[in-house]
């Protein structure tokens, strides 16, 4: 499924504007990928899709969920659910606290990154796999984090920069 989600992030979702997935769901038949595949990236969108639009309407950004009192305190802390510590993973749950601290993850987005990620289904998720989960959520509100962000979530090959 992640190699599907990783060519619609690529492919598609580079724009404001995003393919209808009846006729994504196409082209990624098109592009080679097999069918249980599509159905599962189309699933997990369809969720993203669903999340975002109850977050905040695509043109709101980040800013103005910072803006509406959402984003975390400093003392604050996520305590994750067995549930969710089993899908994410030590390393995953240490870069969304890393994106909050850097704030570049205000506490709403932090929840539909969480709520995507578990939704994946498999326990551990790799760094890239994260980043790519990251990034679609950005990208479903129409947000462009900052170029250092940016750089570190589209790179996979290199070790995360030390702040």
């Amino acid at each position: 499924m992640f190699e599907a989600l990783n060519f619609v992030c690529n492919h598609f979702w580079q724009d404001q504007a995003h393919p209808e997935l009846v006729s994504l769901g196409q082209q990624l038949n098109a592009a080679g990928f097999g069918a249980d595949e599509v159905a599962d990236a189309l699933q997990w969108l369809r969720g993203l899709t669903l999340a975002s639009s109850c977050e905040a309407a695509p043109s709101s950004g980040l800013a103005a969920l910072a803006a509406s009192g959402s984003a975390l305190p400093a003392t604050g802390l996520r305590a994750y659910t067995r549930r969710e510590q089993h899908r994410l993973g030590v390393d995953s749950m240490g870069f969304i606290h890393r994106l909050e601290c850097m704030g570049a993850l205000p506490m709403r987005l932090r929840e539909l990154v969480i709520d995507r990620a578990v939704a994946v289904g498999a326990s551990g998720l790799t760094a890239a796999q994260l980043k790519l989960v990251v990034l679609l959520v950005y990208r479903s509100l129409g947000y462009t984090p900052d170029d250092l962000i940016l750089d570190e979530l589209q790179n996979h090959s290199r070790p995360p920069l030390c702040h």
